[in-house]
């Protein structure tokens, strides 16, 4: 293998012989890039002071690589020769190399090889190596975690792999829920985070190019800090196209809707498109639980929240095989639904490894739960405040506790109440600032023991801390977009 040509000023003194083949080279070089040369030629041993060295356990191609890098940094690697030259690194202790071998992993590696380099890298106690390769395929895991070889792992090293979605840093985001509205911006399609430190909004990434403005109408979810946008997308059809509605007879639609169901990868800010839903639904609630996501209620595309028929079905879909299937409905047969100004139908959350949805009975409200183990739906628990029915903005939950934010338009009254569904008791938070009614887009996430509820009405947001149980003000940085927003958190 030819040598990359070297400094003028640093003439070849020394001749390696591999397998027969000679490879003269600079010995200054080779002492600053390799531990074993130095230890040979400051050792005083009899090749300290020979021309000609024998080098025995590596073959000569692996050999050529490896003095092109001595000579010029650069490591030529090909595809099937990087486990022998890591096997050269270590023979020949190559620190200096480890970044470069490490640098090309990045285009050669694959769920076929992944194995191959960890074991090798193992056995020379190289961990730069061995992060590097976990880091590669954590960064796809999804994809990654479909292959043969993912399912030959032992479970300690699943979760190596599961644990580099959350290396980064986890921030609140928010996206539009529907589209946009007048006076909310040129950047309808970003997506955005918040930097507590600057107190700024920044966009992280753009929705695809077919959800553009107007389009839109979705509900949001984190997997796997995968990102997933679940709904429909509105399209205009010309009078020539329109169908017959089924609103009544001589009404046409003006609209077709689309069901849509995105992937967003943040570690690789790359955005894919799946298998939509078979329910055609929208102003639904989406849940994820036990890698999978559950888009409860809703109604159909077509009709509107005044007309509209609940759709009682409930679809998961398995993010790792990437299949939609049906679950038991929503047992609506005494309850009423009731919509929440968020447009959640009906508000759910996941929690303590159970999914529970707010109903309502005789004017109360009135815990439903559903158990992926049991496949039931459940009555757990009366809703807070009995007897009153307060507007449900948001259903939320943090570790195994539920949280409702909503308020009462009659007594202009905001409310937020935890739910502990182990010994299924309410306890009232800390009454919170003021959410009118007509704030339909108010939000509630939780984020490093604070709880950030906002509104883009009013474009502005508070913080609770739950440790010390108090409100800590509203920022001062307006919210990034007006109208409905989706709310959650992300590490990027």
């Amino acid at each position: 293998m030819p040598i990359p040509s070297t400094d003028n000023k640093m003439e070849p003194d020394v001749t390696i012989v591999v397998q027969g083949q000679p490879f003269r080279l600079p010995k200054k070089s080779l002492m600053e890039r390799s531990d074993y040369f130095r230890g040979m030629f400051e050792s005083g041993m009899k090749e300290s002071g020979q021309d000609v060295i024998e080098v025995r356990g590596m073959s000569s191609a692996t050999f050529g690589i490896l003095a092109g890098f001595i000579t010029s940094s650069y490591l030529a690697v090909d595809g099937s020769s990087l486990g022998d030259v890591i096997e050269g690194i270590a023979f020949l202790q190559l620190q200096d190399a480890i970044p470069a071998c490490i640098d090309y992993l990045q285009n050669y590696l694959s769920s076929y090889n992944c194995l191959e380099v960890i074991t090798i890298a193992e056995k020379h106690a190289f961990e730069q190596i061995v992060d590097a390769v976990y880091d590669f395929m954590g960064r796809d895991y999804l994809s990654f975690s479909r292959t043969e070889t993912f399912q030959a792992l032992k479970e300690r090293e699943k979760e190596r792999f599961r644990l580099v979605r959350s290396r980064g840093r986890q921030y609140l985001a928010v996206t539009r829920k529907e589209g946009c509205i007048p006076g909310s911006g040129r950047n309808v399609r970003d997506l955005f985070y918040y930097e507590e430190e600057d107190e700024k909004w920044k966009s992280f990434t753009q929705l695809p190019d077919d959800c553009s403005k107007f389009t839109i109408n979705c509900s949001t979810a984190v997997v796997e800090n995968y990102l997933y946008i679940i709904g429909v997308l509105k399209h205009r059809i010309r009078s020539h196209q329109r169908p017959k509605s089924r609103e009544g007879p001589g009404c046409v639609s003006r609209f077709y809707y689309e069901p849509i169901n995105y992937q967003y990868n943040p570690l690789l800010e790359k955005w894919e498109k799946l298998a939509p839903f078979a329910c055609r639904r929208k102003h639904f609630s989406l849940v994820a639980l036990h890698g999978g996501l559950f888009a409860i209620g809703g109604i159909t595309a077509e009709s509107t929240l005044a007309d509209g028929k609940f759709c009682e079905s409930v679809e998961r879909f398995d993010v790792f095989t990437e299949r939609w299937s049906h679950c038991p409905p929503v047992p609506v047969q005494r309850y009423e639904v009731r919509v929440s100004p968020s447009r959640d139908n009906p508000p759910a959350t996941s929690a303590n490894g159970r999914i529970f949805i707010l109903l309502t009975c005789h004017g109360g409200l009135f815990l439903k739960q559903y158990c992926p183990e049991e496949n039931t739906w459940t009555e757990v628990s009366p809703g807070p405040l009995p007897g009153r029915v307060p507007c449900i903005y948001r259903m939320f939950s943090h570790g195994d506790d539920v949280f409702i934010l909503g308020g009462n338009p009659t007594i202009d009254r905001s409310i937020i109440v935890r739910y502990d569904p182990t010994d299924r008791q309410w306890t009232p938070l800390q009454r919170p600032p003021p959410l009118r009614v007509e704030y339909f887009n108010a939000f509630g996430v939780i984020l490093d023991g604070k709880l950030y509820t906002g509104s883009g009405e009013t474009r502005q947001m508070d913080r609770y801390d739950l440790e010390e149980q108090q409100w800590e003000g509203t920022s001062p940085v307006a919210m990034p977009a007006l109208g409905p927003l989706e709310a959650f958190t992300i590490y990027l």
